[in-house]
């Protein structure tokens, strides 16, 4: 809907532009007329025709102005449509690594929950047997009840991030498809622009800044529009005109002139609507300048967040690493009839939680990736495209993720090669 919303202003934007400069060009009058005789120096029946065409320097001068501040709208709607874009990518990715890796764990907490439930109900049909020690039976249904809440709650993270990108695809809410797994070593990406190249890129290609230009060149033609306005108008015209009344001495002739026209009312109102213009150049520029430091503050910002998330991630796989080799012992230690069921069960919750964090933490990193590109002003499309088939959007996006983009190499695991 965001993208749909910024087309149309463009498109509305391109039409209004198309008026602005047909009033630039001269104007045609044509005049056809039939009159019948009311004297007796005409014919019975007399025709008439006169075409003139008139041009006003002032008119001219305005229309003008008017052209370029179209043209300035159309590329204001343009850089809001480049904006809509990349917001709507940024989500994408976003969204698409929450719900990606989520999924990988989705069949096992189902089927997980599914046996905390079983042993639960196991564990109220044989409480009543277990008249010694009560509390102690009542304790080992408290630790499923908490284990099958904390797992509800891992489902229903998994559902809204899912829901999340259905809704970013233009999907209706109950479509069933199918994400690719994502491998279990995930690469680390960053950018392959240093600070002060990132910082170049966005006061020069951010589409929020170069809309602003667009803005405060839009207010300055605004100023030059009411200074033209003060000035006399001059009006050339030339014409020819035709009477088919033969008293005349000659049926058709030519005609020149020259007029000069000055609105006295545009003369009186014109300083204050000169300093209404002037204030909203003024305006316009203050705001560039605010929006400079703005994203310039969002890009910092944003490369923080990108180092803390990189190191979030780390220590999230190194926690499932950890997680995964404390599992295995509790695998071993049942099969050796020396552990619990419970310790077990509790133990493959950690694990997908873990893993499931894992996941998150990633997906973080990928957002703030996002949020780097979109600070610079980052194109993730080429400005024109054969067509809008997938395949092509495919290609095209992998395209730029490669101009933009690398892998960060790792040797061995995420914790120390350990």
């Amino acid at each position: 809907k965001k993208l749909l919303d910024t087309f149309g202003a463009q498109v509305f934007s391109d039409h209004e532009r198309y008026p602005a400069d047909v009033k630039c060009l001269s104007l045609l009058y044509l005049y056809v007329g039939r009159y019948p005789r009311n004297n007796a120096s005409r014919n019975s029946s007399n025709h008439t025709g006169n075409a003139k065409i008139v041009w006003n320097v002032l008119d001219f001068g305005v229309s003008y102005s008017l052209a370029k501040q179209a043209s300035d709208q159309a590329l204001m709607a343009k850089e809001r449509r480049r904006r809509a874009v990349q917001e709507i990518l940024r989500d994408v990715r976003e969204a698409y690594w929450r719900a990606a890796g989520s999924g990988a764990v989705e069949d096992d907490v189902a089927k997980l929950a599914e046996e905390t439930l079983r042993a639960l109900r196991l564990s109220t049909k044989t409480r009543d047997t277990l008249l010694a020690n009560p509390e102690k039976a009542l304790l080992y249904q408290r630790s499923l009840l908490e284990i099958l809440a904390r797992l509800k709650e891992i489902q229903a993270g998994i559902v809204s991030g899912k829901a999340k990108l259905t809704a970013l695809m233009g999907l209706a809410p109950r479509t069933a498809y199918t994400l690719k797994r994502p491998p279990v070593v995930l690469p680390i990406q960053r950018l392959r622009f240093d600070m002060q190249e990132m910082e170049k890129r966005a006061l020069r290609d951010h589409p929020a800044l170069r809309e602003a230009h667009y803005q405060a060149r839009f207010a300055a033609e605004e100023a030059r529009k009411e200074i033209k306005r003060m000035f006399p108008g001059l009006e050339f015209s030339v014409g020819g005109s035709y009477d088919s009344n033969k008293f005349l001495r000659h049926q058709s002739w030519t005609s020149a002139g020259v007029e000069v026209s000055w609105n006295l009312f545009n003369l009186l109102s014109a300083s204050k609507r000169l300093k209404t213009a002037k204030q909203k150049k003024e305006l316009a520029d203050k705001q560039r300048l605010d929006l400079s430091v703005a994203l310039l503050t969002r890009l910092y910002v944003g490369n923080a967040d990108y180092e803390l998330s990189v190191e979030d991630f780390q220590i999230a796989a190194c926690l499932e690493e950890v997680g995964a080799k404390l599992h295995d012992l509790k695998v071993k230690a049942m099969a050796a009839s020396s552990g619990n069921r419970l310790e077990l069960i509790r133990s493959r919750t950690d694990l997908m939680r873990l893993q499931l964090q894992r996941t998150i933490k990633y997906a973080d990193l990928q957002a703030s990736i996002g949020l780097l590109k979109e600070s610079t002003g980052m194109d993730l499309l080429p400005e024109t495209l054969p067509d809008h088939e997938l395949p092509t959007l495919i290609a095209a996006i992998q395209e730029k993720r490669g101009e933009h983009e690398e892998d960060m190499e790792f040797v061995g695991h995420y914790c120390g090669g350990q």
